[in-house]
């Protein structure tokens, strides 16, 4: 029996693209920490180093392996057009509120 799969390997590379980008901000962006001791004058930011080696690590190791899928035959292997459909509306919305933070409407804090 022939068994179709299907390509996901663009939501695991948003998934890290974003836990990435939420380590490095709450590890190293100053306003965006200055922002959350606002909210929470008494919190912690638990994120460590080892957090974000640990997402920007997955996040090299999953654009590699789709880069690999790029390079190499697939046998017609696509990503389904639901896949790409969602894809695209994620990334749409990420855009649309990275506009919306960048106006001043919403807290950096909020947007990462």
């Amino acid at each position: 029996a022939v068994v179709s799969t299907q390509s996901t390997g663009g939501y695991n590379l948003l998934g890290w693209i974003c836990y990435s980008v939420f380590n490095f901000s709450l590890l190293w962006v100053g306003e965006i920490r200055r922002e959350y001791y606002k909210v929470y004058p008494h919190g912690v930011i638990n994120v460590q180093l080892s957090d974000f080696c640990f997402s920007f690590h997955a996040l090299i190791i999953t654009a590699f392996t789709i880069l690999q899928c790029l390079c190499y035959e697939r046998n017609g292997q696509v990503p389904s057009t639901l896949c790409r459909f969602i894809l695209a509306g994620f990334v749409s919305i990420m855009l649309i509120v990275l506009i919306v933070a960048a106006s001043g409407c919403l807290s950096w804090l909020q947007y990462v």
